[in-house]
C-alpha cells in the first residue's frame, strides 16, 4: 500500500521529463544557431582575407613587372643627390649591420647570422619616395636568405605598395623597424634586397584595413 505522502505520482513525473527534455531540445537548438551563426561569420572573414591576399598578390605582381621593365633607380642621377651627403660610398658597399640600435658596434661586421633582425646600412628617410631609392640600391649578400617555404618581393617593390597603402599615414622609420626582421638578400646578385611577403601582408593589412 502506497503512504499518501510518498513521492509523486507516474504522471507527474512524465510530465516533470517531457518538461525536461524540452528545455534541454531548446537549449541544443539555441547553441546550434549560436555555432551556425559564428560558422557563417568566420567564412564571411575567410572570404574577405582570400579576397584581400588575391588583391594585394596581384599588385605584387604588377609592380614586380613594372621594377623589370623601368630603368635602374640608381641609375637616375636627380634621386641619388639627396643621398650624397649621407654615404660615404655606394650603399651596396656598405656592411649590413645587425639590430636597429643596440648592436652598432657590429657596423663593421662582413656578415650578419641567420635569424637576427637586420637593419640596412643606412638612416631610412621620412619621405616614403626617397626611401624606396635608398632600398632599391641596398644589395647587402650577407642578409640571411629566405627560409623554406618562404615567399619573398623585392624591397623597393614592397615599398611602393606600402607607399600606395599607407592609409594611416604611418611614420616610415615605424614601417622599416617593423619590416627589417624579414629583409633576405637578393635573389640574384646585384638585385635589391627582398623582404618576406608574410610580413609584408600583415603591414599593408594593418594600414589599409578591410
Amino acid at each position: 500500500m502506497i503512504s499518501k505522502w510518498s513521492s509523486k505520482s507516474p504522471k507527474q513525473k512524465a510530465t516533470r521529463i517531457r518538461n525536461n527534455q524540452r528545455r534541454h531540445r531548446a537549449k541544443v537548438k539555441s547553441h546550434i544557431s549560436t555555432l551556425e551563426a559564428e560558422l557563417a561569420e568566420s567564412q564571411r572573414q575567410l572570404i574577405a582575407a582570400e579576397h584581400r591576399i588575391t588583391a594585394l598578390t596581384a599588385e605584387v605582381e604588377r609592380l614586380l613587372k613594372e621594377a623589370s621593365r623601368a630603368p635602374a633607380l640608381a641609375s637616375d642621377s636627380h634621386m641619388q643627390h639627396p643621398f650624397n651627403s649621407l654615404m660615404p660610398s655606394t650603399v651596396s658597399e656598405a656592411p649590413c649591420r645587425c639590430s636597429w640600435n643596440s648592436q652598432r658596434l657590429l657596423s663593421n661586421s662582413s656578415s650578419c647570422k641567420q635569424n637576427t633582425v637586420v637593419d640596412l646600412p643606412f638612416d631610412m628617410p621620412n619621405d616614403l619616395t626617397l626611401a624606396v631609392t635608398f632600398v632599391a640600391q641596398y644589395d647587402c649578400q650577407s642578409l640571411p636568405p629566405p627560409q623554406p617555404g618562404e615567399s619573398t618581393t623585392d624591397c623597393v617593390a614592397a615599398y611602393r605598395i606600402i607607399e600606395q597603402q599607407n592609409f594611416k599615414g604611418v611614420d616610415i622609420q615605424a614601417i622599416h623597424q617593423r619590416l627589417q626582421s624579414g629583409y633576405r638578400r637578393a635573389k640574384r646578385p646585384g638585385d635589391g634586397c627582398t623582404v618576406v611577403n608574410s610580413l609584408l601582408y600583415s603591414i599593408i593589412s594593418y594600414l589599409s584595413p578591410v
